[in-house]
């Protein structure tokens, strides 16, 4: 089995200060803490150290975070670290402001060459501050390569940006493929990528979860693709939290304005 689980956990939210009037300005208004200042290991910040507590709940094999930053990621790792009493390695790359993060569990991943970082393209250009990263490692089944994604809210074409960063880091027709992330639209079909194998297929399928505001949300909009031999076990969000998720009621208040989908997957034989 593998566990991922997928959270774009709102700048905003995390530093609990925004120059933009927005709805996830408000958020971060709520979230921190008085007086307002950055948040150190999520001491200053209860979004912060409620995003910490969600993706640390268990020893997920993989965690893609969307909007975070060096300090989350190494807050995140030593929690797990200490909560699981196993060893994260984290592959993390900036470009601008946004920071893409992945973070994997050394038991049962091993990286396989260098990351690969690149940019969401729309009509031939890359949209800063919009990264998608590819990472291949080695499992006990073969071959995975793992595309953590934030897609721009324009109109992108995903399977050309997929098959040009899944090409730049090496990947093989054949591996085993899984691409985690925000993709600002509700991603609820099936995608053919030229040279690859196959569909990659989505986990989360629901229409409509909550966020933490109360707010009707399309909850596909975070999702977790994956190639043809990896099946999805269970998929939970915040609205269906049993197993994977925190069923702590108190969460839902302060974290995001996104749900995080946390998905379990098998092997096909």
């Amino acid at each position: 089995m593998l566990d991922l689980i997928t959270y774009n956990v709102c700048w905003e939210c995390m530093t609990g200060t925004s120059n933009v009037a927005s709805k996830a300005a408000e958020y971060g208004g709520r979230c921190a803490c008085v007086p307002r200042r950055s948040p150190v290991a999520g001491r200053s910040n209860r979004c912060f150290a409620n995003v910490v507590r969600i993706l640390s709940h268990r020893a997920f094999d993989v965690i893609a975070i969307q909007e975070g930053s060096h300090a989350l990621a190494a807050a995140v790792r030593a929690q797990l670290e200490r909560a699981h009493r196993t060893t994260y390695g984290v592959v993390i790359r900036n470009t601008g402001r946004a920071v893409a993060i992945v973070l994997y569990k050394r038991a049962t991943l091993m990286p396989l060459g260098d990351a690969v970082l690149d940019l969401v393209y729309v009509r031939g250009n890359g949209v800063e501050g919009r990264p998608m990263m590819a990472q291949r490692f080695a499992t006990a089944h073969g071959t995975l390569a793992v595309v953590a994604c934030h897609c721009p809210h324009e109109r992108y074409v995903l399977p050309d940006n997929l098959r040009r960063v899944l090409t730049r880091v090496g990947s093989a027709a054949g591996d085993d493929v899984v691409v985690i992330g925000d993709f600002n639209r509700a991603q609820r079909r099936s995608i053919r990528v030229e040279g690859r194998r196959g569909l990659l297929r989505p986990c989360n399928r629901m229409a409509t979860a909550w966020n933490v505001h109360g707010e009707g949300y399309r909850a596909a909009v975070d999702n977790v693709l994956v190639s043809d031999r990896l099946r999805p076990h269970r998929v939970e969000t915040l609205s269906n939290a049993h197993t994977l998720l925190p069923l702590d009621a108190r969460l839902r208040n302060l974290t995001s304005d996104h749900t995080p989908v946390a998905a379990q997957l098998g092997y096909a034989p």
